[in-house]
């Protein structure tokens, strides 16, 4: 198996020999920490078949993913015979009976929550703290945010947005800035679409400073072919302080 950075890979195999007349069952465990091509499943004695019944590898590193190839060789010819890129936490699985198949530690879904306050006064956009997901090469994702946040003048709104791997095949998305004036009506809501990063307009005032009002991110999001990170991002209206409140929540789910 080839796994393409220095990060903790475990991989357990487990495995069946048939020799002509007994069968044994076998298993192998197997700590990888660097990049390199290493043998999960050794080749089995003389005169001995051996069917592989299971392989289990799982990404243990919190923040980097890695790719992984599994491969065959009798001896001569090297086969590739599945590659996939494990984000952290990941489980790419084997199974004799149904194949090859890759487990996010979040049962498709990644739920990420604000911990803290975090205060913005620039009118370009910065990653929201604690709002980020890693995302594959190729996979189509659907989000959903919900934002709290307050201004501390009431004339300055605020801007959401996202940002993510070069070159992404799909960004659509739309956001909606909830218990905001417009000119003419109070408590209208800003609502935009988000067709590419950093796309995306601001808000124009609040009804009341230091109040908590919501906004949200929704649509859908599919990524080129670079992996990496997906990035909910905020700016304010003008250079004066904006907050996104601790409790703001976003869910990142694999489509496809």
């Amino acid at each position: 198996m080839v796994t393409s950075a220095a990060v903790t890979v475990d991989a357990f195999a487990s495995y069946a020999d048939y020799n002509g007349s007994v069968v044994t069952p076998g298993r192998k465990s197997t700590a990888i920490t660097t990049a390199a091509t290493t043998d999960v499943v050794l080749a089995p004695a003389a005169s001995t078949y051996r069917n592989v019944k299971g392989l289990h590898v799982n990404n243990k590193h919190v923040s980097t993913p890695v790719d992984v190839t599994v491969q065959h060789t009798d001896g001569t010819t090297v086969i590739a015979l599945f590659k996939t890129t494990l984000q952290p936490g990941d489980v790419m699985e084997y199974d004799d009976g149904q194949g090859f198949s890759v487990v996010s530690p979040y049962g498709g879904s990644q739920v990420k929550r604000k911990t803290a306050d975090q205060v913005h006064a620039l009118t370009t956009l910065s990653d929201i703290t604690d709002l980020t997901f890693a995302v594959e090469a190729n996979a189509r994702y659907g989000l959903s945010a919900n934002f709290i946040w307050q201004s501390a003048t009431a004339t300055v709104g605020i801007g959401f947005s996202v940002n993510g791997p070069a070159s992404p095949t799909a960004v659509a998305l739309i956001c909606e800035i909830i218990g905001v004036r417009t000119a003419a009506t109070a408590g209208a809501v800003t609502s935009y679409p988000i067709t590419a990063y950093a796309g995306g307009i601001t808000s124009i005032a609040v009804d009341a400073v230091n109040t908590d009002y919501m906004a949200k991110i929704d649509g859908i999001f599919e990524n080129g072919a670079t992996a990496g990170t997906l990035a909910l991002q905020v700016k304010a209206e003008t250079a004066t302080n904006v907050t996104v409140r601790a409790g703001s929540t976003a869910v990142l789910t694999r489509l496809s």
